[in-house]
């Protein structure tokens, strides 16, 4: 459910998908939050995952095509939006979010500033949620992997980017590097390990175990710290 601008011209109402908006990941915040709380008590629960990429939850949808805001930019909406019966709840659902966003600040102050309004939202891309739950050993993700997120979601398990307060793996935790980069040997010892060293040498956890793609594993505590006088072993060995 992504922002965009409803606009009319001589075609009639066109979209401008999100790119076009310049909105930051604040102002965004606080839009979507204004819907929310407009809209509490419906199932929508729009939540932000970037300035222009938002999501929501609806319990039914629509059984038209669905249209990314890219590829319609400048098209009459009208023959895109979700037709018939099955489409009538989206409909309103729509006309109701325009109304809350023309009355919100973010877009007071937009029109003000002479910027685009983010005055609709956009419904594309939606699937049905697995009703089988994933189960979970571990308290925490730490991941920048899309699917890695996306399981420790389905499954209920907290979820992060980073390796924060000491507390984070508390009880367990596991840490997916981007598998785009895991071959670049400094982004990886930079990025993850000698965090992780670190946090194992100030007792923050108690135990490393690295799994690789081959399916081999190297474990390390704190007491593997106090052996200088051992030769490293490589990891490709």
């Amino acid at each position: 459910m992504d922002p965009v601008n409803l606009s009319a011209g001589p075609r009639g109402l066109t979209v401008s998908p999100p790119s076009t908006l310049g909105i930051t990941e604040q102002e965004a915040s606080r839009i979507v939050r204004s819907v929310n709380e407009t809209l509490e008590g419906r199932a929508l629960g729009l939540r932000v995952a970037g300035a222009h990429r938002w999501y929501g939850a609806l319990p039914d949808v629509p059984d038209d095509r669905w249209w990314v805001p890219e590829d319609i930019a400048g098209e009459p909406v009208l023959n895109y939006l979700p037709k018939g019966e099955s489409g009538a709840g989206m409909r309103q659902l729509l006309n109701e979010i325009q109304v809350i966003l023309h009355q919100t600040p973010e877009n007071l102050a937009r029109r003000e500033r002479g910027v685009v309004e983010v005055n609709s939202i956009w419904p594309w891309g939606w699937a049905a949620r697995p009703l089988t739950r994933v189960g979970s050993q571990v308290a925490r993700v730490i991941a920048e992997d899309p699917y890695a997120v996306g399981l420790a979601m389905l499954s209920g398990t907290g979820h992060g980017s980073d390796v924060g307060e000491p507390g984070d793996l508390d009880g367990g935790g596991v840490i997916v590097p981007d598998p785009a980069r895991v071959t670049d040997s400094a982004w990886l010892e930079h990025r993850w390990c000698r965090p992780l060293v670190r946090a194992l040498a100030r007792g923050r956890v108690d135990r490393l175990c690295l799994v690789t793609g081959s399916g081999r594993m190297y474990e390390m505590t704190r007491q593997d710290l106090r052996r200088f006088w051992r030769k490293s072993r490589r990891l490709t060995a």
